[in-house]
């Protein structure tokens, strides 16, 4: 009978350790989340890099979606950067629609919108970024970018 009060604990604290093991993977998983759309439709990114240059600059980059979409971009420091800042005026972008050959610069075709920090979190690796009616116009054609990227950062010194 002890055996077998010892295996059954066993097989319990196996479940509990597998079920709590589990759940830290998906909060794990969801914890870079991003929701960004581009001329209203959503996008599905698959990787993500920030790096914190310091005393320079934060350099991001959404490295390949599903949608052939990318964005490559910096926001210089002389600004200080901190959750809550409006950095539309310091921030740089070069954004692709590759497949529709659709390309476009922030230094000399954005229209409107903006760029805010949601999150400076350099501590635990992370920057959020939001982007609320993010317009630039390349001759007859536009771009609008909605919604909010977390970046996993590293940190250059």
């Amino acid at each position: 009978m002890k055996k077998k009060t010892i295996f059954l604990l066993t097989i319990l604290l196996m479940a509990i350790f597998v079920t709590s093991c589990s759940s830290d993977d998906d909060n794990e998983k969801t914890e870079f989340t991003s929701t960004l759309t581009v001329n209203g439709s959503a996008v599905k990114i698959t990787n993500l890099e920030g790096k914190a240059i310091a005393n320079s600059m934060f350099e991001f980059w959404v490295n390949d979606a599903t949608s052939d979409f990318y964005i490559q971009g910096n926001i210089d420091y002389r600004e200080e950067l901190t959750t809550g800042k409006d950095v539309t005026k310091g921030c740089k972008m070069s954004i692709a629609l590759v497949k529709l050959e659709e390309w476009y610069s922030s230094e000399k075709e954005y229209v409107s919108g903006t760029v805010t920090i949601e999150k400076w979190d350099l501590e635990n690796f992370r920057v959020t970024l939001v982007f609320k009616d993010y317009k630039c116009k390349s001759g007859s054609k536009s771009i609008v970018l909605n919604g909010s990227v977390t970046f996993p950062t590293s940190i250059n010194i």
